[in-house]
């Protein structure tokens, strides 16, 4: 954390603590006091009411920081990706893990939108270098059609430009190898299919 810590500090952005239920984000330079905080509780996360003994199924596994980006209609915004593992195996398309996005220069306290991961044991939010688009790679640790040892993969390319465009990349076998960004941030490649892939 210090190091992820330092990093943000070199790209004068915002600082991020991150615990199970809350994070804390902090300006540059200024430890006193958190700027803001983001609860992980019904009343932030949910989309509608929750019963009492929905309160406690919201956490946080994890974040990643989107590049400061500049919309058509001239209007900054900076993200923040936060995420929640599903909590077991996710054999179901309407349970999993979630995506919640965060825009850290209009309402840093509720999400501007979020993504339902199915395959969800494991997320990992890949940002463009430019902060346009964002991909999102989930897996199951266990494959449900029982045809793979070595779990089940999905991505999704999210649009953070204008709008919340989401696509779901094809995938072959069900299995990711690798996925990273060309550095200009126009383009992405996928490593897909049973080994050896290609």
């Amino acid at each position: 954390k210090a190091q992820r810590a330092s990093s943000f500090l070199k790209m004068n952005a915002s600082v991020l603590i991150e615990l199970s239920h809350l994070i804390e984000v902090f300006e540059s330079g200024n430890f006193s006091e958190p700027k803001f905080r983001i609860n992980a509780t019904a009343e932030v996360l949910a989309k509608k009411a929750s019963k009492p003994e929905e309160k406690s199924r919201y956490w946080f596994d994890g974040f990643e920081f989107i590049p400061e980006s500049t919309l058509q209609n001239g209007t900054k915004q900076q993200l923040l990706f936060v995420w929640q593992n599903c909590e077991g195996l996710s054999e179901k398309k309407d349970i999993g893990g979630q995506v919640y996005v965060f825009d850290l220069l209009s309402n840093p306290e509720k999400p501007k939108f979020s993504i339902q991961c199915s395959l969800a044991q494991e997320i990992k939010v890949l940002p463009s270098p430019t902060g346009y688009a964002a991909l999102i790679w989930s897996q199951n640790f266990v494959d449900t059609t029982g045809k793979s040892y070595y779990g089940e993969h999905s991505c999704q390319y999210i649009s953070l430009a204008g709008g919340k465009k989401r696509d779901f990349v094809p995938v072959f076998d069900a299995m990711i190898q690798d996925l990273q960004w060309a550095p200009s941030g126009e383009r992405f490649i996928l490593i897909s299919g049973a080994q050896p892939s290609t």
